[in-house]
């Protein structure tokens, strides 16, 4: 059987159901056509209201396959997806490695969503030492010390070895922050399975100061973790143990190995280029319920219906201390706009967002474009993915916070546009590509120092001492390499209490002119608070939007972005691209690796721990399991 997959097995499954727990387990799917009857399987999880959601387990890198000979038929793929789209089964999320395009293909012919992600390959084509050869200078180097200072690698199954290195890897994770690490149970069955995994412990003087673990993924060696104690650091045990992996890889025939995906952190995709590796693009497909996604686009509307018809009372925001508590706790509007707000001073705020994005769509109208396509960079939970959809766009929203994109498939989105999970800087889309980008209440956050708050105690960007993976230089850079040339970025910005000059100096580096700055609306203006009188007051919904947008069109109209009053203020920019494009950083790669941040400027910048080793901000994804994993070996 060709193209099998190591996290199809039903070893692995049952593996991962032990030791997770939370109600997981194994989901059995009957294969037939494309060579002999066989099965693969995937992790089923429960969920509210008796449904599950189905995938390879908490990471997206870890794909699966239902393995075929000779050619893939159609109606193999679809006999899968039959199974997958059961009355119970509220979503799935399927990974399809680089190498097995046929059932990506196949996949996407079946209209599932799907984005693409990278992974770093080092081929495995002659014996270790030539493969050794390719790897960079300095890595061949730090192996060569560490075997000289002393340093052994050893193969192990033993629990007492697998329960040291997981006091390392839980050090590490607190140390991190990291939100889930794979739990020593799981470590321990895959290990046993020796003819599919290895386990490595580098030890110094009889103490493990680090380890991984491979296993046999198909026609591959992959590297699902590792870590290393960060005081052995001279003798360079992450090197070590990786370079055991590949030598493993090389005894087995496989015919690469595979690093996995560095996420956004440009640092560790550093480090595994330096092997000698290539980057590869790999697609995660997903799917939901179209069932279930109606009866919450049902009850939303019903929940909508009735907030415009009573008051809606405050609400105290001290016990939200996250962006994803904000998606989860509050609706539409109040987990973007004002938590805890007033219905009122919510749709007055959402009003004067509509009238920057009907400018927005006047100006794609004065371009005559057939659908155009727009991205909405901090997406939020999604309504003004909503907004653009109904105007004839085709509408790709993207977000930092998971909870934010959750909500806003919940509360529904429109056939022609989707939501996803991204790492806050690369943009899924080739060069050159895109229309629009709209992005609403983001970038300031990018800008200004860790710890900067808005007004009404809403959330600081990060926690203070923290800095942001990605900074305003590097994402203006991005936007111009998806920009077709001509195309636009509407730049909305609210709470504001700096001069619209401070947003102006990094666009114009990365290729931009300014069109436009305008005030769309002042918090403490007396045109505002006049509207806003006797906000307990219940109004109906189309009545204070349309006090929200004429608010709004007079500041657009009389108002001055010069004038400064000392209060809090909403920006509004139009920037566009001129005709040339910046290279794209990696050929091939529809998903760009994190861009280099900027040196600090005024103080701002990328915060570092003693170790060197980038702090943890809110632009780094952080429900990735198998990207911070491996975090430590650098």
């Amino acid at each position: 059987m060709q193209y099998p997959s190591f996290f199809s097995t039903m070893e692995f499954a049952q593996a991962w159901c032990r030791a997770v727990g939370g109600g997981s387990e194994p989901f059995r799917i009957t294969v037939s056509g494309s060579g002999q009857p066989r099965a693969m399987h995937m992790i089923r999880s429960k969920g509210r209201f008796g449904l599950y959601s189905l995938s390879s387990g908490v990471a997206n890198d870890l794909c699966i396959s239902p393995g075929w000979t000779g050619d893939l038929h159609a109606c193999t793929v679809e006999s899968i997806l039959e199974q997958l789209k059961i009355a119970r089964v509220k979503s799935f999320q399927w990974g399809v490695r680089f190498d097995h395009q046929p059932l990506a293909d196949a996949l996407r012919l079946q209209g599932l969503d799907s984005r693409r992600m990278a992974t770093y390959v080092l081929n495995l084509d002659q014996d270790h030492e030539r493969v050794f050869a390719r790897h960079n200078a300095t890595v061949r180097n730090e192996i060569r010390k560490g075997v000289r200072r002393g340093i052994s690698v050893r193969a192990t199954c033993h629990p007492d070895d697998i329960s040291r290195y997981q006091k390392l890897y839980e050090g590490l994770q607190r140390e991190k922050k990291w939100p889930f690490i794979y739990p020593a149970a799981l470590t321990l069955d895959l290990a046993r399975l020796s003819g599919m995994t290895r386990f490595f412990v580098a030890e110094f003087d009889g103490i493990i100061i680090g380890g991984g673990l491979f296993v046999q993924d198909g026609n591959s060696v992959y590297h699902l973790h590792g870590v290393a104690d960060r005081e052995y650091n001279h003798l360079f045990p992450s090197n070590a143990v990786i370079n055991a992996g590949i030598r493993w890889g090389c005894e087995t025939g496989a015919q690469f190995f595979n690093l996995g995906n560095p996420g956004s952190n440009k640092s560790l995709a550093q480090f595994k280029s330096s092997w000698g590796s290539r980057p590869e693009v790999y697609s995660v497909f997903g799917w939901q319920n179209p069932i279930w996604l109606g009866m919450s686009k049902v009850r939303n509307r019903a929940r909508a219906l009735l907030n415009g018809t009573r008051q809606n009372n405050f609400r105290r925001v001290s016990g939200i201390s996250s962006w994803s508590e904000r998606a989860k706790s509050f609706g539409e509007l109040e987990a973007v706009c004002y938590a805890g707000g007033s219905e009122r001073k919510n749709l007055m705020m959402h009003g004067a967002c509509l009238v920057g994005a009907e400018k927005a769509v006047s100006l794609l109208r004065s371009k005559a474009i057939g659908q155009p396509v727009v991205v909405d960079f901090g997406c939020g939970t999604g309504r003004m993915i909503r907004f653009f959809d109904k105007h004839g766009c085709n509408v790709l929203g993207l977000d930092i916070t998971e909870a934010m994109v959750e909500a806003a498939r919940k509360i529904g989105l429109p056939s022609n546009s989707s939501a996803w999970h991204f790492n806050g800087l690369s943009i899924p889309k080739e060069n050159e590509s895109v229309d629009l980008i709209w992005v609403c209440a983001v970038l300031k956050y990018t800008l200004f120092p860790p710890g900067s708050k808005c007004v009404h105690g809403m959330l600081p960007a990060t926690e203070p001492g923290c800095a942001f993976e990605a900074t305003y230089a590097d994402i203006a850079r991005e936007m111009f390499r998806v920009l077709k040339p001509g195309g636009l970025v509407v730049q909305y910005e609210m709470y504001v209490d700096a001069d619209p000059d401070v947003f102006r100096h990094d666009f114009e580096d990365a290729g931009f002119r300014i069109e436009e700055i305008e005030v769309l609306r002042r918090d403490k203006g007396r045109l505002e608070g006049l509207c806003e009188w006797g906000e307990s007051f219940a109004l109906p919904v189309s009545l204070v939007l349309f006090l929200g947008r004429s608010c709004a069109k007079l500041r657009y109209l009389f108002d001055a972005p010069e004038r400064k009053i000392g209060d809090f203020r909403d920006y509004y920019f139009v920037w566009r691209k001129g005709g040339t494009v910046s290279p794209a950083p990696l050929e091939g790669m529809e998903e760009p690796p994190v861009l280099a941040p900027r040196e600090a400027r005024g103080g701002q910048g990328r915060s570092r721990d003693a170790a060197g080793e980038p702090l943890e901000g809110s632009l780094i994804p952080r429900g990735h399991p198998h990207v911070s994993a491996r975090t430590g070996t650098t």
